[in-house]
Order: C-alpha cells, then structure tokens, then sequence
C-alpha cells in the first residue's frame, strides 16, 4: 500500500481514466452546456482524479491539450507546491489543511454537495483563491464527483484591504493613547523620550491612513500607482529606519546584508515599504531578544528581490496555512500581515511572494518585482 497522510493514494489506471473520460466527451449536449459556463468544472473519479474539464479551466489554466491533465488530480493540475510532498494530492500533512480536499472527501464520505473556500500555492509562487463546490454524480453506473471552481481573489481583495489598514491603524492608537497615559504619570522622569515615540508613532499613523486611502481608490479602481525611480539599497534603509523605532524591534538586531545589490527599480515606494515592514515585522516578532534579522536586494534572473530572514523554523502544518486569511500563530494577531505582503505585492506592485522555512536555517520571505 502506498503511503499517505490524508487522503488516499490509490490511483485508476490510464487506460480506465481514457475509458471514462471518453463517456463524458461523447457526450455533445454536456460539451455544448458546460462550455458554456464560466466557472471552471471538472469531473473526477473515485480516486479524485481527473477525467473532464470544461474549456474555461482549460483556457485560463494554460490546457493545450487535455491528456496532460487526465488522470491527475487538482492540486497536480494547478502545479500546487505541495501536490507531491508525498504520493500527489491529497496525501501529505499540508493536504489536511487544504480546504479544496477537504470538499472532495467530504462528498465522497457523507454523500453530499459540499462548498469550501481555499488557497492554493503554486510552483511558482502564484496564489490562487478560490471557492470551490463539490457534487457527487452517478453516471453510467459509475460515481464521479463533479468539482465546480470560481476565482474568488478579487472579491475577497476588496474586503481584506480594508481590514488590513483598519488593524493596523487600531494597533497604532492604542500604542499613542498608552504614550499618552505615561506623559500625565508625575512618576516617569524621562517624558522626552515619550515624546520622541509620541512624534515617531504619529507619523506612522499619518503613514496608515495615506496608504488606506491609497487602497480605498483601488476598491473602486480609482487607484493610480505612483511609479518612480528609486535605488534599492535606499528602499531596504527606510524600511529599516522606520521599523527600528518600533516596539517589536527592542533587543533585536535587524542587519542589511553587504552583499545586497544595488539597482534602480520604478514602483510605488508607499507600498513597497509597506511590505517590507511587514516582513520585518513578522520577522520580529518570530524572532527572540538578541537575534538576528536579515534584510537583502538582489537581482536575480532579471526580477529585483527583496527577501528578509529571521532564525525561527515555521512548522510544516503551519506553512500550509500562511498566506490564509486571518490565519496567526499569534494569540493576539489577527493573521493579516502575510495576506498584505500577498495582496499589495500581487495586486498593486505587478510582482510575486514566497517563503521558505528550512530547520536549522530559518525562515525567509521573498518578494519579487519585475
């Protein structure tokens, strides 16, 4: 028996797939009728593998022809990035996390339509958000499961924006009302450096609220992203400036490494440290007193990248899940500040995001920007 985590492994031979992928393609009404639906459809077979999809999948998912995908199953077709952890999709620890699995056995199992929200991570980096319908069909005396899935990026995009800035604008105003508090306590002597925090943590308020207002304009696709040419090593230092006054960086080392490379890049400075604060910041608060976070550019096969690193290890279940909506390893993070690296990086900078968390090296996340 092969091993599996999750999900079984057991697949249906070519020839059987072939068999049953031409009962659905002789078929012209059904061709006719789910050619002409949006959404994306394919059928699976009782080893969840794939034996029919309709043109919209095969179009926007790059399907020249649809023998490349027959016999595979979701995740492999996707080229999802831990499809092959194990024995394909659905049989490693990351596919227990995965929502669009979950669908599929839970049709399999209780007999019943079966609706999920999931997010998927390619091979290259790519973040696919998707909703997904699971719905067991008996056809010629076989049991398939047709497997409906609808693009949900953009519509999620819109209500997370605002949560994101939301949060994080809060979290800077309960850190200014408890300066507040201190300067009127006659038992602190020294209230100038309250006030130089006070001075630092208004302006990264005024920061926060031009960048939600900047996001606000992209809900209603108003927005125009200011474009200039900008050095890099001036990017990284600016990111670093600002998060060294922060809280989270006490007793932490935040280091740009020597062997970063200088370049010219034109993008949306507001956004882009955006990210990058984020990204130390997570990196900061993963990391504990006295270590160690990396910061680095460099160019690499003509895309400019700006990765940061910390020492701490993210374990396999949890990346699983890192780019999910309100998902933290925090008990009191709301899960929001990889889904911002995500959103701006993907939406507004034209660029990708990934990570990779290796024990004993730690973990690092990279953007990268055309």
């Amino acid at each position: 028996m092969i091993e599996t985590q999750f999900a079984s492994a057991e697949r249906s031979s070519d020839s059987t797939v072939w068999k049953q992928y031409q009962k659905f393609i002789n078929l012209p009404v059904l061709n006719d009728f789910i050619g002409k639906i949006d959404q994306y459809i394919v059928v699976l077979n009782s080893n969840r593998q794939i034996v029919f999809s309709n043109k919209s999948f095969n179009k926007d998912f790059n399907i020249s022809d649809i023998s490349s995908i027959l016999g595979k199953r979701v995740g492999e077709a996707l080229n999802c990035r831990y499809a092959w952890k194990i024995a394909g999709c659905g049989t490693s620890d990351f596919c227990r996390e995965c929502d669009a699995a979950k669908a599929i056995m839970e049709t399999q199992v209780n007999n019943k339509d079966t609706f999920k929200e999931c997010v998927i991570l390619t091979q290259s980096s790519q973040t696919l958000e998707l909703g997904v319908t699971s719905k067991l069909l008996n056809f010629d005396s076989e049991d398939f499961i047709v497997f409906t899935i609808t693009d949900i990026s953009e519509a999620r995009q819109k209500t997370e924006i605002e949560e994101i800035f939301y949060h994080d604008i809060a979290n800077i105003a309960s850190g200014l009302h408890s300066m507040l508090q201190l300067l009127n306590d006659d038992r602190i002597t020294d209230k100038g450096k309250i006030l130089n925090q006070l001075n630092n943590s208004s302006s990264e308020l005024i920061d926060e609220l031009y960048s939600n207002k900047i996001l606000k304009s992209a809900k209603s696709h108003e927005l125009k992203v200011k474009l200039k040419k900008h050095n890099s090593i001036t990017v990284i230092q600016n990111s670093v400036d600002f998060i060294e006054q922060t809280s989270a960086a006490r007793g932490k080392i935040i280091y740009i490494d020597p062997r970063s490379t200088e370049f010219e890049l034109y993008t949306d400075t507001n956004l882009l440290n955006r990210v990058l604060i984020n990204m130390l910041s997570n990196a900061l608060e993963a990391s504990k007193f006295s270590e160690r976070i990396t910061v680095r550019c460099e160019l690499i096969d003509n895309e400019k990248v700006f990765s940061v690193h910390n020492v701490a290890y993210i374990p396999e279940d949890i990346q699983a899940k890192i780019f999910r909506k309100t998902f933290t390893t925090k008990k009191t993070g709301s899960g929001l500040g990889t889904q911002s690296i995500r959103i701006i990086t993907e939406g507004y900078l034209r660029g990708r995001v990934s990570f990779e968390s290796i024990q004993p090296a730690g973990t690092t996340f990279r953007i990268y920007l055309p």
